[in-house]
This record gives structure tokens, C-alpha cells and sequence, in this order.
């Protein structure tokens, strides 16, 4: 079973990797 504080972390380190890509402005995320 996964911990959320784990995914948590690993979705936001995911999304750090797209914004530094520029796909996803983190504005359109919050």
C-alpha cells in the first residue's frame, strides 16, 4: 500500500519534471 506522503512527493517531484519541460504552466495545476 502506497503512503500518501510518498505520492504526494513523487507527484510533485513528477510535475516539477513537466514544468522544467514546459508542458504544464504550474499555474493551469493550482
Amino acid at each position: 500500500r502506497w503512503d500518501i506522503d510518498i505520492c504526494l512527493d513523487i507527484l510533485a517531484h513528477w510535475l516539477d519534471l513537466i514544468n522544467i519541460e514546459g508542458w504544464i504552466p504550474r499555474e493551469q495545476i493550482l
